[in-house]
């Protein structure tokens, strides 16, 4: 019996950066083959057909991104450094990685078309909502009293989503953007 001879989720991770890159349509099995450095048999086998791989892609990057959060949040100590933070993972990349969100630029592609991926990045967007208000209310005290923090929540992801939109297009006006989108915020006089 042959065993495998690449490890799952080191070619997972290249499957994450080639849909990252080409989005879903715009990239073949040949490419994924090619790229990932394993054959075609491996990869049916392991990760079952294109829409199995980008799937099990959209979790391992939704996974990474909340890592990177999690681990860069450690040393935010209050609300707008939190929110910066948060802001940022998503609007500044490394060099090599490709531009934008995996999971903006898969709603966007196929959100519309294709009901799974369409229900998996709901719950990804949920989630989202869910960690900003928690965000919103461990720092509660630094905002104005009777806040709907839900709303509030809501209105910084829709912001959020937009600055993963436009950091695939155009950079230059992101921490203009997310400088006042923080801005905004209803603070506690003195905060602003």
């Amino acid at each position: 019996m042959r065993t495998k001879s690449f490890d799952r989720e080191t070619v997972l991770k290249q499957a994450v950066y080639i849909f990252w890159r080409q989005g879903y349509d715009g990239t073949s099995m040949s490419t994924l083959v090619n790229e990932m450095g394993i054959n075609r048999q491996s990869m049916y086998d392991t990760f079952g057909d294109k829409h199995q791989l980008f799937l099990l892609a959209l979790q391992a990057y939704y996974e990474m991104t909340k890592t990177e959060i999690k681990t860069k949040l450690t040393s935010a100590t209050d609300l707008e450094d939190t929110l910066r933070t948060i802001f940022n993972v998503y609007a500044h990349h490394a060099d090599t990685a490709p531009a934008g969100c995996l999971i903006v630029n898969s709603a966007t592609e196929l959100g519309a078309v294709d009901s799974e991926v369409g229900q998996l990045i709901g719950q990804y967007f949920k989630s989202e909502k869910v960690g900003l208000t928690e965000v919103l209310r461990q720092f509660q005290s630094e905002l104005l009293p009777d806040v709907d923090l839900s709303v509030l929540a809501a209105i910084l992801h829709n912001a959020l989503v937009g600055v993963r939109v436009q950091s695939r297009i155009n950079n230059q006006m992101i921490d203009a953007v997310i400088n006042d989108t923080i801005r905004s915020l209803p603070w506690k006089e003195g905060k602003s």
